[in-house]
């Protein structure tokens, strides 16, 4: 049996299990699944978890605030919820309507997206019952 630890994602929560705006295709698991742990992770130690957001496309400086909580793939959601909040602007030269180009996203750096480390101390094991 597969390890319940092993499935636990970040999932989008308020609502639960909504498509994201933040989605970035090829990173994440699904629109609504940000990321998976990134190592297999004893009971009591530190999970971590990774993954890129992308800002939608605005015509203005925008916030965007998104709420994640972990939720047991196939189970329940679990655990405190957390936002991720960031200032969209327009990408540089950019209409804001339909632009390939999403280099206007800025999370405290600049460039195309920005890269999301989350890091759960003692992420607990969940059981699993057959």
């Amino acid at each position: 049996m597969k390890n319940a630890i092993q499935s636990t994602r970040v999932g989008t929560q308020s609502p639960q299990d909504r498509d994201s705006q933040l989605y970035v295709a090829g990173d994440w698991i699904a629109p609504n699944r940000a990321a998976a742990v990134d190592a297999p992770t004893a009971p009591a130690a530190t999970g971590t978890f990774t993954f890129q957001i992308i800002g939608p496309d605005v015509t203005e400086p925008t916030s965007v605030t998104e709420t994640f909580e972990l939720v047991e793939e196939g189970g329940s959601y679990f655990g405190p919820t957390f936002d991720l909040a960031l200032q969209v602007v327009p990408a540089e030269g950019g209409s804001g309507t339909g632009m390939t180009d999403r280099s206007g996203c800025n999370a405290g750096g600049g460039g195309a997206g920005a890269l999301v480390l989350l890091a759960f101390a003692g992420l607990r094991r969940r059981a699993c019952r057959p």
